[in-house]
Protein backbone atom coordinates (compact mmCIF):
# COMPACT_ATOMS: atom_id res chain seq x y z
CA UNK A 1 0.00 0.00 0.00
CA UNK A 2 1.02 3.58 -1.07
CA UNK A 3 2.23 5.50 1.78
CA UNK A 4 0.05 9.11 1.93
CA UNK A 5 2.15 11.64 0.66
CA UNK A 6 3.21 14.99 2.12
CA UNK A 7 4.33 17.55 0.47
CA UNK A 8 6.69 20.72 1.30
CA UNK A 9 5.82 23.76 -1.05
CA UNK A 10 8.69 25.78 0.58
CA UNK A 11 11.73 23.48 2.21
CA UNK A 12 14.64 26.07 2.41
CA UNK A 13 15.07 24.88 5.65
CA UNK A 14 12.14 23.46 7.10
CA UNK A 15 12.52 21.69 10.26
CA UNK A 16 14.35 18.03 10.19
CA UNK A 17 12.39 17.19 13.48
CA UNK A 18 9.02 18.27 11.61
CA UNK A 19 9.87 16.37 8.83
CA UNK A 20 11.44 13.64 10.72
CA UNK A 21 8.01 13.79 12.93
CA UNK A 22 6.00 13.27 9.27
CA UNK A 23 8.05 10.39 8.45
CA UNK A 24 7.84 8.29 11.47
CA UNK A 25 4.03 8.79 11.32
CA UNK A 26 4.24 6.74 8.17
CA UNK A 27 4.15 9.90 4.99
CA UNK A 28 6.65 9.94 2.64
CA UNK A 29 7.58 13.79 2.68
CA UNK A 30 8.33 15.47 -0.72
CA UNK A 31 9.96 18.77 -1.49
CA UNK A 32 9.31 21.08 -4.16
CA UNK A 33 11.93 22.28 -6.29
CA UNK A 34 11.49 25.22 -8.88
CA UNK A 35 13.90 23.09 -11.28
CA UNK A 36 10.45 21.16 -11.71
CA UNK A 37 7.00 21.75 -12.70
CA UNK A 38 4.95 22.71 -9.72
CA UNK A 39 2.12 20.28 -11.25
CA UNK A 40 4.12 17.13 -11.45
CA UNK A 41 4.85 17.97 -7.69
CA UNK A 42 1.22 18.36 -6.52
CA UNK A 43 -0.14 15.86 -8.21
CA UNK A 44 0.39 12.89 -5.70
CA UNK A 45 0.13 15.16 -2.62
CA UNK A 46 -2.69 14.45 0.14
CA UNK A 47 -0.99 17.51 2.39
CA UNK A 48 0.46 20.15 1.67
CA UNK A 49 3.05 22.21 3.95
CA UNK A 50 3.09 26.31 2.98
CA UNK A 51 4.71 29.28 4.40
CA UNK A 52 3.69 32.71 3.25
CA UNK A 53 5.61 32.76 -0.01
CA UNK A 54 2.64 31.77 -2.15
CA UNK A 55 -1.24 32.71 -2.69
CA UNK A 56 -2.96 29.13 -2.18
CA UNK A 57 -5.82 30.06 -4.75
CA UNK A 58 -8.17 27.81 -7.04
CA UNK A 59 -5.91 27.72 -10.00
CA UNK A 60 -3.31 26.15 -7.84
CA UNK A 61 -5.64 24.04 -5.35
CA UNK A 62 -7.02 22.21 -9.00
CA UNK A 63 -3.02 21.01 -9.64
CA UNK A 64 -3.37 18.89 -6.65
CA UNK A 65 -6.32 16.44 -6.89
CA UNK A 66 -5.82 14.27 -3.97
CA UNK A 67 -4.98 17.38 -1.78
CA UNK A 68 -6.84 16.94 1.36
CA UNK A 69 -4.78 19.07 4.04
CA UNK A 70 -3.24 22.27 3.68
CA UNK A 71 -1.00 22.93 6.91
CA UNK A 72 0.32 26.70 7.26
CA UNK A 73 2.29 27.44 10.73
CA UNK A 74 0.64 30.77 10.33
CA UNK A 75 -2.21 32.41 12.96
CA UNK A 76 -3.55 33.98 10.01
CA UNK A 77 -4.75 32.81 6.56
CA UNK A 78 -4.83 36.20 3.76
CA UNK A 79 -2.11 34.00 1.68
CA UNK A 80 -5.09 30.90 1.46
CA UNK A 81 -8.39 31.34 -0.69
CA UNK A 82 -10.19 29.55 2.13
CA UNK A 83 -13.29 29.29 -0.01
CA UNK A 84 -11.41 27.83 -3.04
CA UNK A 85 -10.28 25.12 0.00
CA UNK A 86 -13.78 24.50 1.13
CA UNK A 87 -14.95 23.97 -1.95
CA UNK A 88 -12.42 21.08 -2.60
CA UNK A 89 -13.02 19.66 0.42
CA UNK A 90 -9.21 20.53 2.07
CA UNK A 91 -9.03 20.98 5.34
CA UNK A 92 -7.14 24.14 6.58
CA UNK A 93 -5.28 23.78 9.67
CA UNK A 94 -3.15 26.56 11.08
CA UNK A 95 -2.21 27.73 14.69
CA UNK A 96 -5.32 29.88 14.52
CA UNK A 97 -7.20 28.90 18.16
CA UNK A 98 -3.82 27.60 19.34
CA UNK A 99 -1.76 29.83 19.85
CA UNK A 100 -1.08 28.77 23.39
CA UNK A 101 1.36 26.68 22.27
CA UNK A 102 3.57 29.83 20.78
CA UNK A 103 3.56 31.77 23.41
CA UNK A 104 7.24 31.44 24.09
CA UNK A 105 8.15 32.41 21.13
CA UNK A 106 8.75 36.35 21.14
CA UNK A 107 10.00 37.21 17.44
CA UNK A 108 6.78 39.29 16.33
CA UNK A 109 6.74 41.79 19.55
CA UNK A 110 10.44 41.61 19.14
CA UNK A 111 10.47 42.75 15.44
CA UNK A 112 6.98 45.28 16.78
CA UNK A 113 9.83 47.04 19.56
CA UNK A 114 12.30 47.34 16.38
CA UNK A 115 10.17 48.43 14.17
CA UNK A 116 9.16 51.54 16.86
CA UNK A 117 12.60 52.42 18.36
CA UNK A 118 13.40 52.59 14.17
CA UNK A 119 10.62 55.30 13.58
CA UNK A 120 12.01 56.89 17.14
CA UNK A 121 15.21 57.51 15.68
CA UNK A 122 14.98 57.74 12.24
CA UNK A 123 16.70 54.72 11.77
CA UNK A 124 15.67 54.72 7.87
CA UNK A 125 18.28 57.90 7.07
CA UNK A 126 20.29 57.64 10.15
CA UNK A 127 22.50 54.44 8.91
CA UNK A 128 25.16 55.52 7.54
CA UNK A 129 26.37 53.26 4.75
CA UNK A 130 28.61 53.34 0.97
CA UNK A 131 25.80 54.94 -0.44
CA UNK A 132 24.54 57.48 2.64
CA UNK A 133 27.82 59.03 3.81
CA UNK A 134 25.82 61.81 5.77
CA UNK A 135 27.55 62.31 9.35
CA UNK A 136 25.26 64.77 10.87
CA UNK A 137 23.38 63.60 13.81
CA UNK A 138 21.21 66.80 14.11
CA UNK A 139 19.28 66.19 10.83
CA UNK A 140 18.37 62.74 12.53
CA UNK A 141 17.63 63.19 15.88
CA UNK A 142 14.67 61.51 17.15
CA UNK A 143 12.89 60.58 20.47
CA UNK A 144 13.18 58.33 23.79
CA UNK A 145 10.95 56.02 24.19
CA UNK A 146 10.98 55.90 27.89
CA UNK A 147 7.87 58.00 28.58
CA UNK A 148 6.12 57.91 25.37
CA UNK A 149 2.24 56.76 25.60
CA UNK A 150 1.98 53.29 23.56
CA UNK A 151 -1.60 52.15 22.13
CA UNK A 152 -1.93 48.86 21.92
CA UNK A 153 -4.40 47.09 19.29
CA UNK A 154 -4.92 43.79 20.11
CA UNK A 155 -3.73 42.14 23.53
CA UNK A 156 -3.36 38.83 22.54
CA UNK A 157 0.05 36.54 22.41
CA UNK A 158 1.71 39.32 20.51
CA UNK A 159 -0.38 42.49 22.48
CA UNK A 160 0.83 40.94 25.97
CA UNK A 161 4.58 40.40 25.03
CA UNK A 162 4.46 43.93 23.77
CA UNK A 163 2.44 45.64 26.93
CA UNK A 164 4.84 43.92 29.17
CA UNK A 165 7.87 45.03 27.11
CA UNK A 166 6.97 48.42 26.64
CA UNK A 167 5.93 49.33 30.27
CA UNK A 168 9.60 47.97 31.60
CA UNK A 169 11.42 50.34 29.26
CA UNK A 170 9.08 53.17 30.86
CA UNK A 171 6.03 53.51 28.67
CA UNK A 172 2.77 54.14 29.50
CA UNK A 173 0.96 51.56 27.73
CA UNK A 174 -3.04 51.00 27.03
CA UNK A 175 -4.91 48.38 25.02
CA UNK A 176 -8.24 48.13 23.39
CA UNK A 177 -9.22 44.41 23.03
CA UNK A 178 -13.13 43.24 23.04
CA UNK A 179 -11.93 39.96 24.52
CA UNK A 180 -10.24 42.04 27.09
CA UNK A 181 -13.01 43.22 29.85
CA UNK A 182 -10.02 44.56 32.34
CA UNK A 183 -7.21 46.37 32.46
CA UNK A 184 -4.04 43.95 31.45
CA UNK A 185 -1.49 43.68 34.37
CA UNK A 186 1.05 45.89 32.07
CA UNK A 187 -1.87 48.33 30.58
CA UNK A 188 -4.77 50.19 30.59
CA UNK A 189 -7.70 48.99 29.18
CA UNK A 190 -9.39 51.60 27.13
CA UNK A 191 -12.90 51.46 26.06
CA UNK A 192 -12.49 51.37 21.64
CA UNK A 193 -9.72 51.89 19.53
CA UNK A 194 -10.23 55.81 19.19
CA UNK A 195 -9.57 56.46 23.10
CA UNK A 196 -6.46 54.61 21.93
CA UNK A 197 -5.68 56.66 19.61
CA UNK A 198 -6.36 59.60 21.21
CA UNK A 199 -4.41 58.78 24.39
CA UNK A 200 -1.07 57.39 22.61
CA UNK A 201 2.33 58.93 20.73
CA UNK A 202 2.70 55.74 19.58
CA UNK A 203 -0.06 53.17 17.80
CA UNK A 204 0.80 49.48 17.52
CA UNK A 205 -1.77 47.30 15.90
CA UNK A 206 -1.82 43.72 16.63
CA UNK A 207 -5.04 42.26 16.09
CA UNK A 208 -6.31 39.48 14.73
CA UNK A 209 -7.75 38.74 10.87
CA UNK A 210 -10.17 36.81 9.74
CA UNK A 211 -11.35 37.01 5.70
CA UNK A 212 -14.30 39.54 6.14
CA UNK A 213 -13.20 41.64 8.91
CA UNK A 214 -14.15 45.21 9.02
CA UNK A 215 -10.99 46.94 8.67
CA UNK A 216 -9.56 48.86 12.40
CA UNK A 217 -7.90 51.77 11.31
CA UNK A 218 -10.25 53.60 8.28
CA UNK A 219 -9.43 56.85 7.37
CA UNK A 220 -11.13 58.62 10.20
CA UNK A 221 -8.79 56.73 12.89
CA UNK A 222 -5.52 57.46 10.27
CA UNK A 223 -6.77 60.97 10.63
CA UNK A 224 -6.69 61.10 14.07
CA UNK A 225 -3.30 59.70 13.85
CA UNK A 226 -1.83 62.63 12.42
CA UNK A 227 1.52 63.39 14.31
CA UNK A 228 1.32 59.98 15.59
CA UNK A 229 3.71 56.83 15.20
CA UNK A 230 1.53 53.62 13.79
CA UNK A 231 3.38 50.53 13.72
CA UNK A 232 1.42 47.62 11.92
CA UNK A 233 2.79 43.78 12.46
CA UNK A 234 -1.06 42.09 12.27
CA UNK A 235 -2.60 41.96 9.02
CA UNK A 236 -2.72 44.92 6.32
CA UNK A 237 -6.25 44.29 5.53
CA UNK A 238 -6.97 45.87 8.93
CA UNK A 239 -5.95 48.72 7.57
CA UNK A 240 -7.77 51.02 4.74
CA UNK A 241 -4.65 51.44 2.84
CA UNK A 242 -5.93 53.46 0.12
CA UNK A 243 -6.33 56.31 2.36
CA UNK A 244 -2.92 55.02 4.26
CA UNK A 245 -1.39 56.00 1.23
CA UNK A 246 -3.14 59.53 0.48
CA UNK A 247 -2.03 60.42 4.27
CA UNK A 248 1.43 59.21 3.42
CA UNK A 249 1.10 61.18 0.45
CA UNK A 250 0.30 64.32 2.87
CA UNK A 251 3.25 63.43 5.26
CA UNK A 252 0.12 63.39 8.01
CA UNK A 253 2.02 61.01 10.52
CA UNK A 254 5.43 61.44 12.68
CA UNK A 255 6.56 57.82 11.15
CA UNK A 256 4.97 54.46 10.26
CA UNK A 257 6.36 51.01 9.88
CA UNK A 258 4.88 48.58 8.09
CA UNK A 259 5.75 44.75 8.22
CA UNK A 260 2.35 43.65 6.36
CA UNK A 261 0.80 45.11 3.58
CA UNK A 262 -2.72 44.14 1.62
CA UNK A 263 -2.81 41.17 -0.49
CA UNK A 264 1.17 40.99 0.14
CA UNK A 265 1.15 37.65 -2.09
CA UNK A 266 -0.54 38.67 -5.25
CA UNK A 267 0.50 39.70 -8.45
CA UNK A 268 -0.38 43.27 -8.21
CA UNK A 269 -0.74 45.55 -4.81
CA UNK A 270 0.17 48.31 -3.40
CA UNK A 271 3.79 47.36 -2.91
CA UNK A 272 5.28 50.08 -5.33
CA UNK A 273 3.60 53.13 -4.27
CA UNK A 274 4.25 52.58 -0.64
CA UNK A 275 7.89 51.93 -1.64
CA UNK A 276 7.70 54.81 -3.48
CA UNK A 277 7.07 56.78 -0.48
CA UNK A 278 9.55 55.65 1.91
CA UNK A 279 11.99 58.30 -0.29
CA UNK A 280 12.22 61.03 2.55
CA UNK A 281 10.08 59.98 4.95
CA UNK A 282 10.12 57.93 8.09
CA UNK A 283 8.18 54.99 6.68
CA UNK A 284 9.52 51.74 7.14
CA UNK A 285 8.35 48.65 5.29
CA UNK A 286 9.76 44.90 5.95
CA UNK A 287 7.98 42.11 3.84
CA UNK A 288 6.29 40.39 6.41
CA UNK A 289 9.56 39.62 8.58
CA UNK A 290 8.26 39.46 12.01
CA UNK A 291 7.79 35.91 12.24
CA UNK A 292 10.79 35.29 9.91
CA UNK A 293 13.66 33.75 12.60
CA UNK A 294 15.36 30.56 12.61
CA UNK A 295 13.92 29.45 16.07
CA UNK A 296 10.25 30.82 14.78
CA UNK A 297 10.12 28.65 11.78
CA UNK A 298 11.43 25.66 13.14
CA UNK A 299 9.28 25.66 15.90
CA UNK A 300 6.05 26.25 14.66
CA UNK A 301 6.80 23.90 11.75
CA UNK A 302 7.37 21.39 14.61
CA UNK A 303 4.40 22.45 16.42
CA UNK A 304 2.23 21.87 13.48
CA UNK A 305 3.98 18.60 12.00
CA UNK A 306 2.45 16.97 15.35
CA UNK A 307 -0.98 19.04 14.98
CA UNK A 308 -1.36 17.32 11.63
CA UNK A 309 -0.30 13.79 12.33
CA UNK A 310 -3.16 13.85 14.93
CA UNK A 311 -5.24 15.42 12.89
CA UNK A 312 -5.09 13.26 9.97
CA UNK A 313 -4.64 10.04 12.37
CA UNK A 314 -7.98 10.60 14.21
CA UNK A 315 -9.70 10.97 10.87
CA UNK A 316 -8.60 8.02 9.69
Amino acid sequence: MNRPVVGILEPDAFSAKARAALESAGFEVRTFSSAHPLAAFLHEVDALFIRLGRFIDGDLLRLAPRLRWLISPTTGVTHIDTDAASARGVTVLTLAGNTHLIEHITSTPEHALGLTLALLRNYGRAFVTAENLHWDRDSVRGHMLAGQCVGLIGHGRVGRRLAQTFSALGCRVSLHDPTQITDGPDARRLPDADAVIASSDIVILAASYAPGDPVILDAARLDALAGKFLVNIARGELIDEAALIERLERDLFAGVALDVIQNENAPANNLPRLAALTQNRNLLLTPHVGGATWQAMALTEEIMADMFVAAWQAAT
